[in-house]
């Protein structure tokens, strides 16, 4: 199960990113695709979620949920027929909470 898990999650960022680069060339299915990237990846996420003894770990691995939850609403505020960039502030938000926790988690994890 943790391996599909793992897939999941990986096959879901990896839509991401090509939704991300299908945006910089201005394609309209970049946002359906990004959509369904994240809710991929968020899907893989918590069917890996396991809960750590350690609450530095246990804050950790909340603040990649939330990262999830924001790729989500990214994909989402990509779609809607607004004017505005809000979408890019929301993609780095959830990139800081993600790339900051698998730093943290990984050192965390070395030291024990």
């Amino acid at each position: 199960m943790k391996k599909l898990a793992d897939l999941t999650f990986i096959l879901g960022s990896l839509a991401m990113l090509t939704a991300l680069v299908l945006r910089a060339a201005d394609m309209r299915q970049a946002a359906v695709i990004f959509l369904c990237g994240s809710i991929l990846a968020a899907i893989g996420r918590l069917a890996a979620y396991r809960q750590p003894d350690d609450i530095t770990l246990k804050r950790l691995k909340i603040q990649q949920v939330i990262a999830s939850l924001l790729f989500i609403g990214c994909g989402a505020l990509m779609m809607s027929d607004r004017p505005g960039n809000e979408w890019i502030g929301c993609l780095c938000i959830a990139t800081i909470f993600e790339t900051y926790s698998a730093f943290r988690i990984s050192s965390i994890e070395k030291h024990k």
